[in-house]
């Protein structure tokens, strides 16, 4: 697959070409994948004269291969959710890796969601909790690598299987470095009635797009869209059952990689979509995370 786009900039202007039906329309919202999908969301929506803002999401990768992802996490205020990949699931039990492996990885990745989702959208000063000593919004994370699930180029997108049937709310609380915190239950933050259009840079297995359809589902909004530039065959197929509507540029027959669809594919810092955030338009008052800087 040759590079069919210069950045993610790139690829988020050419994305709002097929989605000019939802241009100046004051029912929707544009929400990009962070890290990789924050600049392709930005684009499209600066495009359409939408809003726009970012949802937090991590793959879980497995031990060693840190980029080929069996289920991700989502996070949408105060609701974390969880879609796990059951066939590749089973199929690295029977490999014979540790279910504690896996476990530690979940629990690195959800205080890693977590503290993006702090870092990108705090609280306001009457909502602020006390961090607990040692951990805070501000520590670094590691590289997501962008992308739907990364830069899988590893083959997992062709034999991890479709099988998604594990998304949901997994009740894990709602906890930062050991302080509870609440921004309101899922239903009551002001998605009812918006259509949520979902972009990210690519779409690989699939598993973190289904994570943040599920968080977003819980919000009740009219219909969620999921545009991306390009995608594999076998993501696009479990992604479509979850969603009104997909939009994929570009599905090649040998999907290789997100990142070989791009010139220009490196990672994003924390500090980098920050400063994307701080120049979009941002949602309504009421709306999910909404700017106050």
């Amino acid at each position: 697959m040759h590079a069919l786009f210069v950045d993610r900039i790139d690829a988020g202007r050419r994305l709002a070409a097929a989605l000019r039906q939802y241009r100046n329309q004051p029912d929707v919202l544009v929400l990009g994948l962070a890290r990789g999908g924050v600049p392709v969301a930005a684009s499209l929506a600066a495009t359409l004269h939408l809003p726009a803002d970012a949802l937090v999401v991590r793959k879980l990768g497995v031990p060693g291969h840190a980029e080929t992802a069996f289920g991700a996490l989502a996070h949408y205020r105060g609701a974390t959710f969880r879609s796990l990949d059951v066939q590749f699931h089973d199929r690295l039990m029977a490999a014979g890796y540790d279910p504690a492996e896996l476990d530690a990885v979940e629990e690195h990745e959800r205080k890693e969601l977590l503290r993006r989702e702090l870092l990108y959208h705090p609280p306001a000063p009457e909502e602020a909790v006390a961090f607990s000593a040692g951990t805070s919004p501000q520590d670094g994370g590691g590289d997501d690598g962008g992308g739907d699930d990364g830069d899988t180029n590893n083959g997992a997108s062709r034999d991890s299987g479709n099988d998604h049937g594990e998304v949901g709310n997994d009740g894990g609380g709602n906890h930062y470095g050991g302080v509870p915190f609440d921004w309101g239950a899922p239903g009551a933050n002001g998605l009812e009635n918006l259509t949520i259009i979902v972009t990210d840079d690519g779409l690989a297995t699939g598993s973190t797009l289904l994570a943040a359809v599920a968080a977003l589902r819980a919000g009740s909004p009219a219909a969620v869209v999921v545009a991306v530039p390009v995608g594999s065959i076998e993501g696009c197929t479990a992604v479509r059952r979850a969603v009104d509507s997909l939009i994929c540029l570009h599905v090649p027959g040998k999907f290789r990689a997100v990142g070989a669809a791009y010139r220009d594919f490196r990672q994003l810092t924390d500090a980098e979509v920050l400063d994307i955030l701080s120049g979009i338009r941002p949602p309504v008052q009421g709306g999910p995370a909404v700017r106050t800087r």
